[in-house]
């Protein structure tokens, strides 16, 4: 059985990371649900994949320079605009206040470029877990293993997924190191099927990235992933339901076990 994760929602179907764009996914069927967040100005989590406003609202500027409330203002339709004028920036607790209780797990990106304040980012992210009862349902992913340490450090038993770019054998490494219970592999950046089955060798849960056509998300499958993450659930669900693989609950590993 392999897990499908909507991809900020369903990044290439609806308003990425917006409610609009959840509520799309969820009616669809998807129940694990994968997000981003930053820091705002007032010290909020504001859900939205980029440091800047530019791609993805009418607002211009970086997210950190603006206040939760002020963030709400601008539109994040952007090529769904005509489809969702209401479309806006909800912060983690927004997203958590509804779908906690409807998804059956998330990954909750950090995002940050701003070292400085990662401290501050992982607390909020892990107490609105904790707030919500959904940490044991939640990985905290990152690019950053410096994010990770701290998520560890204030949570040990929180799952945490590395994610790499340009994979290669020294991150799944890096991913035990860092007491990670999820990695991250790309499709088309040096992922491979030898990689995937040297992490879960190690103990890792893979997910694969991105599964965004059939061919691809075929080639995944094959791969063995634990998890695929898709921008197009409105067919990749189907397909994987015809197949009999698809699962919206998570099996595995708790963090505890690679203390």
């Amino acid at each position: 059985m392999v897990q499908l994760f909507g991809h900020r929602g369903a990044a290439g179907e609806a308003p990425e990371n917006t409610m609009e764009g959840y509520e799309f996914a969820y009616s669809l069927g998807v129940r694990c649900l994968e997000l981003d967040v930053h820091l705002t100005k007032d010290g909020d989590l504001a859900v939205i994949h980029d440091e800047t406003l530019d791609r993805t609202t009418d607002g211009k500027g970086h997210v950190g320079g603006y206040t939760m409330d002020e963030l709400r203002c601008f539109h994040a339709g952007a090529l769904f605009a005509e489809l969702y004028p209401e479309a806006g920036i909800p912060s983690l607790k927004d997203v958590m206040e509804v779908y906690a209780s409807k998804m059956s797990f998330f990954q909750v990106e950090i995002k940050t470029d701003r070292p400085f304040i990662l401290d501050m980012v992982c607390r909020l992210v892990t107490d609105t877990l904790c707030d919500f009862d959904i940490a044991e349902k939640t990985i905290i992913t990152s690019f950053d293993p410096y994010a990770i340490k701290v998520v560890r450090r204030i949570s040990p038993d929180q799952k945490c997924g590395l994610i790499s770019m340009f994979y290669k054998e020294s991150d799944i490494h890096l991913a035990r190191e860092l007491g990670c219970w999820n990695t991250c592999i790309p499709l088309k950046t040096g992922g491979s099927k030898e990689l995937v089955k040297m992490a879960q060798n190690f103990g890792l849960e893979v997910t694969g990235w991105l599964g965004n056509s059939l061919s691809d998300i075929d080639t995944l499958l094959d791969w063995g992933v634990d998890s695929i993450t898709t921008n197009f659930p409105s067919f990749a669900l189907p397909h994987l339901e015809g197949l009999g693989l698809v699962s919206d609950k998570c099996a595995g590993k708790s963090a505890s076990d690679y203390k």
